[in-house]
């Protein structure tokens, strides 16, 4: 009887337990519901919204070509070059984090000459510059044919040049030395890189340039022109010591330079990894929109 009564005991109290669980259990789950309250249509609406979710608006380098009276014909070598639409093309699929469009726009100035004017926050090339830049060459030689290539060439790395003061100003990147040096640097390094695929004879064409041009004050902020030459010789064969050792030859780039050159570029090439590394934005290969004015086509 002891054993039964016994028995019926620990029933009787397993019972009781279980039913205590249970309603600890119904109790627990209560304060889970009703601390974090399930809404399908609020579930729904915050998925909508992820899927909606863009990509932050960022600025682009915008194309354009003002009409001149007087110098339709470069207007015209430069616009059917395409040239330009391929670089700015490169620029955009960068994806630099800009706060503003900046238009590249190429008009008469009077002069010859290409700027970044800080207030419009534009880059500017003058068609006189092309026109200059053919005169060079021809009288280098060249015929006038490989004369307007080559100041196309060379309308190339000024421009940028002068997208290198562009993203000082836009990206408050920090530099040591000087401004016009480092933006050299920039514009090199841009067509040496190869993922851009520019000719790399544009550096060569453009030292040519700089090497006759008269040498400025003393006070000017550009280097000189023989010095922007070897500048870009010893960028040009630091990329390639043994593609170019005839170039440096040819330049006459003195043996106690040219063993620094490959050095050189390649810390060239990190300085400005590092200076625009916080400013890309999400994936580099993102495919770029037409930001041209222009009616041609990009590449």
């Amino acid at each position: 009887m002891f054993f039964i009564y016994h028995k019926k005991i620990n029933i009787f109290l397993t019972l009781i337990i279980q039913i205590l669980v249970i309603n600890i259990s119904l109790l627990l789950t209560s304060k889970e519901v009703n601390s974090f309250p399930i809404n399908i249509n609020n579930f729904e609406q915050k998925t909508k919204g992820n899927q909606n979710k863009q990509l932050p608006t960022i600025g682009k380098f915008q194309l354009q070509y003002n009409p001149t009276s007087k110098y339709q014909r470069f207007q015209r070598n430069i616009q059917a070059s395409r040239v330009f639409n391929t670089v700015v093309e490169k620029l955009n699929k960068k994806n630099l984090n800009l706060p503003v469009n900046i238009p590249i726009v190429f008009r008469d100035c009077g002069e010859a000459n290409a700027f970044y004017d800080l207030k419009a926050q534009k880059v500017i090339m003058c068609y006189e510059l092309f026109e200059i830049g053919e005169s060079v060459f021809v009288s280098g030689g060249y015929s006038q044919e490989q004369a307007q290539v080559r100041s196309i060439y060379n309308g190339v790395f000024i421009l940028l040049h002068e997208v290198g003061h562009a993203l000082v100003d836009n990206l408050d990147l920090a530099f040591t030395g000087k401004e016009e040096d480092s933006v050299d640097d920039f514009a090199a390094t841009f067509v040496l890189d190869e993922k851009n695929g520019l000719p790399e004879e544009i550096i060569w064409i453009s030292g040519q340039f700089f090497s006759v041009l008269p040498d400025g004050d003393y006070w000017d902020e550009h280097s000189f022109g023989q010095q922007r030459f070897y500048n870009l010789v010893c960028l040009l064969f630091g990329k390639n010591p043994q593609q170019y050792v005839g170039i440096a030859e040819q330049a006459g780039l003195g043996k106690d330079r040219a063993v620094r050159c490959h050095s050189e570029y390649q810390d060239k090439v990190s300085s400005w990894q590092r200076l625009l590394a916080p400013h890309y934005l999400y994936d580099r290969d993102t495919p770029a929109t037409n930001t041209s004015n222009s009616s041609d086509p990009l590449y």
